[in-house]
């Protein structure tokens, strides 16, 4: 089949540039997901039903011809500072991030932001004072 024989061609050459990250359980093409940015503060996000259906939830209210942005990004990593969050998506997506959060937080890259912080992390009776403070 011709379009097999060309997506397995272009599949190899994107594995050439990006390496083992495309070495995941499983793949597929989905042309709603593929018309979706990225942002590290998502108004929606990507849930699977059942191995091959895919859907787009709102995580907030999106006006009539807003973008709907999801995050590339694990849940865990969008609570990371700047820099965290640029370096994995320079090597995991070729592209460095400009979402809100992202220009907010340029100018303290190493910093979390307080908004995306979870009460239950800064609990008293943590006395793990040897360990540097996570996002």
């Amino acid at each position: 089949n011709v379009v097999t024989t060309a997506l397995r061609q272009v599949l190899r050459r994107v594995a050439v540039e990006v390496g083992p990250f495309l070495n995941v359980e499983g793949s597929g093409l989905y042309a709603l997901h593929s018309a979706c940015n990225h942002s590290c503060q998502p108004n929606a996000e990507v849930r699977f039903q059942g191995n091959h259906e895919l859907h787009i939830v709102a995580l907030s209210t999106i006006a009539q011809g807003e973008e709907v942005f999801i995050s590339y990004l694990e849940e865990g990593l969008l609570r990371e500072s700047y820099n965290t969050r640029q370096a994995v998506l320079q090597s995991d997506y070729l592209f460095a991030c400009a979402c809100p959060k992202c220009q907010r937080q340029e100018a303290t890259p190493d910093d979390c932001d307080a908004d995306d912080e979870d009460s239950d992390d800064n609990d008293d009776n943590d006395n793990n004072d040897d360990e540097e403070d996570a996002c």
